[in-house]
C-alpha cells in the first residue's frame, strides 16, 4: 500500500466519506504534481505546498476555497507522515484571496437624497450622519 493510500485508509474511520473523497483528490493531485517534477511523496520539501497552491489556482483554475481545501488535505497528509516518522516540514502557502462581492447599500439617487437631507441638520448630527454611509 502506498503512503497516500495508507493515509486515506486511516481517514476512513475518522472522517465522513465525502471528506475522504475530497482529501483523496487533493493528495493525488499533489502526488501528480511532484511526479511531474521527478519526485515522489516521500521527498516533500518545505515550499511544495506553496507550489501546489499556485498550480491549483493558476494552471488548474481552481477556486480559492478549493485551493484551501486541497492544501488542507496535503497538510493532513504531511501530519500523517510525521506521525509515521518521516521528517516532513511544509510552509503554509499564501492563499489566493477569496473574492467578495461588495453590494451597495444605497443606490446613487438614494445616497444623493440622503446627503441632501443630512446637510439640513445641525452639528454634531450633520457630521455624524454624513459619515455614516462610509
Amino acid at each position: 500500500m502506498d503512503m497516500a493510500a495508507e493515509f486515506l485508509e486511516s481517514l476512513r474511520t475518522r472522517r465522513r466519506p465525502k471528506t475522504v473523497e475530497v482529501y483523496e483528490v487533493g493528495v493525488r493531485l499533489f502526488q501528480r504534481l511532484l511526479e511531474a517534477r521527478g519526485r515522489s511523496l516521500d521527498a516533500i520539501e518545505a515550499g511544495d505546498l506553496d507550489l501546489y497552491a499556485q498550480h491549483l489556482a493558476g494552471e488548474r483554475g481552481c477556486s480559492s476555497s478549493t485551493v484551501q481545501t486541497y492544501c488542507a488535505a496535503v497538510s493532513k497528509f504531511a501530519d500523517h507522515l510525521r506521525r509515521q516518522g518521516h521528517p516532513v516540514e511544509l510552509r503554509r502557502p499564501d492563499f489566493p484571496r477569496l473574492k467578495q462581492k461588495v453590494t451597495a447599500c444605497l443606490s446613487d439617487p438614494e445616497l444623493a437624497n440622503y446627503v441632501s437631507v443630512v446637510k439640513t441638520l445641525q452639528e454634531p448630527f450633520r457630521t455624524c450622519l454624513i459619515l455614516l454611509p462610509l
